[in-house]
């Protein structure tokens, strides 16, 4: 796995190498077979053109022996060169009869007879596939010769253009060679951009586990220290209680050193159940039996949870309730969890000496529940991020981070919602929970 320090080199940087051998590759490949074709072609220009001088020079040969009256010669030398070279039959017409003739080809002597019905009168050149058919006036080269005799030659040039064709195939093969590699080119890119992608991902986990691991070892240290706030401050009244159960404490002092110890003991175990709350949220463990219930009984036992320390601190919190009876349909013992952590969120944001204020009111499908502080207020852009595990706002504050997160888990199970309704200092922040006041599913 790729630390978290590690650079890659982003999908376009891995293209540019194929992409630059892409268009190499075809560029040289097109150039290749322009030349090959341009040459193939004017080889086959120059072809003809030989061809014709090279029976020029052959008739002129023919009208020497002709000219010495050496007919056996001319034939033996017919011969020869349908032997050694790419004429595969020769013949001499005279008055339009095949007065000499050597080869064998079966094309040969069919081209003779229909030679002979339709005898060219001047220099006539014909291809015929691979076949090239050259008839050449001799009187042309010397008057002398009384009767009109023609020169026939014959060229097979199946080789040649077996040759070429062989050329061409190998020019097809490059070109198939070319667009196969250019495929395996796209694939190689395809495969090294999915590769890249796999990698950025890896390396985005590995740097989330790392901010994980990170949080959590913070919140460790944090809920540590949270925990052993709580317990000193119950530690210390226990002691405080041993100490003096031999002199008679007061009631009412007797009483408030009890406060203090439930509701410390209260704070430490919401520290605790937001920790495993969270675990089975996480786990989809929490289950609900939702039912209609009466709301305002079971905020007023959440804010008799606070009394101690709102009074501690010199806050004041108001709660207004609808003149009418209020309902929600939720499970209870989901609800309270929440209703507390509000209460402790808006308590530890509080300046000394402030306002907290409890709204309940009702319409025709919800009940919403406004909570509001006259602490620092929440930024716009951090209205959504305190609802994600182990954001802490103020890290001076104390808290797990968790107590927000939960809420809004367990309303949302519960088909209600939490969001940030208003924040600006130095009015402080306001919280909205909303319950469904009926079963939504009827």
């Amino acid at each position: 796995m790729l630390s978290a320090g590690q650079n890659t080199a982003t999908p376009s940087g891995l293209r540019w190498p194929i992409g630059l051998a892409a268009i190499g590759l075809i560029a040289v490949v097109a150039v290749v077979t322009m030349l090959i074709v341009l040459n193939l072609k004017a080889l086959e220009e120059n072809r003809l053109r030989e061809l014709q001088s090279l029976g020029q020079s052959i008739s002129r040969t023919t009208v020497d022996f002709l000219l010495l009256n050496q007919y056996d010669q001319l034939l033996d030398w017919m011969n020869l060169l349908t032997r050694t070279s790419p004429i595969a039959g020769m013949a001499l017409f005279a008055d339009n009869e095949a007065a000499l003739h050597a080869g064998t080809h079966p094309l040969f002597l069919q081209q003779l007879e229909k030679s002979r019905l339709s005898l060219p009168q001047v220099l006539h050149l014909e291809q015929v596939d691979s076949f090239i058919y050259l008839y050449i006036p001799l009187t042309q080269h010397h008057a002398a010769l009384k009767r009109r005799e023609v020169l026939f030659l014959f060229f097979n040039l199946e080789t040649l253009l077996r040759r070429n064709a062989q050329i061409r195939l190998a020019v097809i093969l490059i070109l198939a060679l070319s667009l196969g590699i250019l495929v395996l080119l796209h694939f190689l890119s395809g495969y090294q951009r999915r590769l890249h992608e796999r990698n950025q991902l890896l390396l985005r986990i590995q740097r989330e586990l790392e901010k994980e691991e990170k949080t959590k070892s913070v919140m460790i240290r944090a809920i540590s220290h949270h925990a052993m706030q709580f317990l000193t401050a119950i530690y210390g009244r226990l002691f405080l209680l041993l100490e003096q159960k031999q002199s008679r404490m007061p009631p009412a002092e007797l009483e408030q050193g009890l406060k203090i110890i439930r509701e410390n003991t209260d704070a430490l175990k919401r520290t605790l159940e937001n920790l495993k709350d969270n675990e089975r949220l996480a786990q989809g463990q929490v289950k609900s039996l939702p039912r209609s219930f009466a709301l305002v009984p079971l905020v007023s036992m959440a804010t008799a949870s606070f009394e101690t320390t709102l009074a501690k601190q010199g806050l004041l919190l108001q709660c207004s309730y609808p003149p009418e009876e209020v309902h929600a349909w939720a499970d209870p013992e989901l609800v309270k969890p929440v209703l507390m952590n509000l209460l402790d969120n808006a308590v530890k944001f509080s300046p000394p000496g402030g306002t907290i204020r409890l709204i309940v009111t009702q319409d025709e499908k919800d009940v919403h529940i406004r909570i509001q502080d006259q602490g620092p207020g929440i930024a716009p852009a951090d209205r959504e991020r305190v609802f994600v595990p182990y954001t802490r706002l103020l890290p001076d504050k104390p808290g797990t981070g968790l107590g927000l997160s939960n809420s809004r888990q367990l309303l949302r199970l519960l088909g209600g919602e939490l969001i940030v309704a208003e924040s600006a200092s130095p009015q402080g922040a306001t919280l909205l929970a909303r319950l469904p006041r009926s079963n939504p599913d009827k």
